[in-house]
């Protein structure tokens, strides 16, 4: 994964403010739609939980 991808992934964190928006939801489907495989999305977007 690049690092654009993972700015783009952290933008849909963004998203996740509006209420009843799921963050880890969020940032998965960020990385789906950047073309990025599930296997490889699920495990960054736990990654990107931690502080």
């Amino acid at each position: 994964m690049a690092a654009r991808d993972a700015l783009v992934i952290g933008g849909w964190q963004t998203l996740a403010l509006l209420p009843g928006l799921s963050r880890s939801g969020l940032t998965i489907a960020g990385g789906v739609n950047r073309d990025l495989p599930f296997a490889e999305a699920a495990p960054c977007s736990f990654l990107l939980l931690r502080p």
